[in-house]
């Protein structure tokens, strides 16, 4: 490869590298939502969760139905409320090729460890 083609590629990534920053900056997709959505966001997502003395996901003591609202806000948050339903409905990896809401529909507590996971930044 010659010089000038070296050069060139480090200028296109340099260039690509600039183009995900101007992406990634800005209001981080805050600015689609509401404040007073966001503080509701934030408050049921530091609600305090009781400690297990396993680290087994199925002994979350939570009831089902603060269980699947968290999971409905965590969702939201992460892929924004147009896109939520096709999450409990798409093919996910994480759960072999079966989907959110069949996983749920026997073992809730999976599904909110990943997505507490997931918000935690464990991608």
């Amino acid at each position: 490869m010659k010089d000038s083609d070296v050069n060139r590629e480090i200028e296109r990534m340099i260039e690509n590298r600039r183009a995900g920053a101007d992406i990634h900056a800005g209001d981080g997709g805050y600015g689609i939502g509401t404040q007073e959505k966001y503080d509701e966001f934030v408050k049921m997502r530091n609600y305090p969760i009781p400690q297990s003395n396993t680290n087994n996901p199925v002994d979350f003591p939570i009831s089902p139905e603060n269980m699947r609202a968290r999971c409905e806000a965590l969702v939201t948050a992460m892929v924004g409320k147009e896109m939520a339903p096709k999450w409990w409905t798409g093919t996910n990896k994480a759960f072999c090729g079966d989907t959110p809401e069949q996983i749920y529909s026997v073992a809730p507590s999976a599904v909110y460890a990943y997505l507490m996971k997931s918000a935690e930044g464990e991608w």
